[in-house]
């Protein structure tokens, strides 16, 4: 059940595995072995894997069907720009770009984190 409900929301979100693993400070193969349900996370895992995705643990373990009080998008990227001030400013300077050079910037960042 959790291996689902971890690939349920991660694809919700529109991130890869490997967006997931480094959100939450771990290897893409713990990633795809909770995934495929090879392993689970111990329990301090599921309470920041349940944080970051803003769901509850009862519903990435199948208590309930309801992931709770779930964040829009913009109040995950607030939650997110809070704990990496640094991110403030890139934000800020996209803001005054073109959409075609905020894309090359994507390109070149992806291209670094693979």
């Amino acid at each position: 059940m959790f291996s689902e409900k971890l690939k349920e929301i991660r694809r919700r979100d529109g991130i890869t595995q490997l967006q997931a693993a480094k959100q939450l400070g771990v290897s893409l193969g713990a990633v795809g072995n909770w995934e495929s349900g090879k392993r689970t996370p111990d329990a301090d895992m599921l309470v920041q894997i349940a944080d970051t995705f803003g769901v509850t643990v009862d519903y990435l373990l199948g208590r309930t069907e309801d992931g709770g009080s779930t964040p829009s998008e913009a109040d995950r990227c607030i939650e997110q720009l809070k704990k990496r001030p640094e991110l403030v400013d890139l934000v800020s300077l996209t803001m005054k770009a073109s959409t075609e050079d905020v894309n090359r910037v994507i390109r070149v960042i992806e291209a670094m984190i693979v």
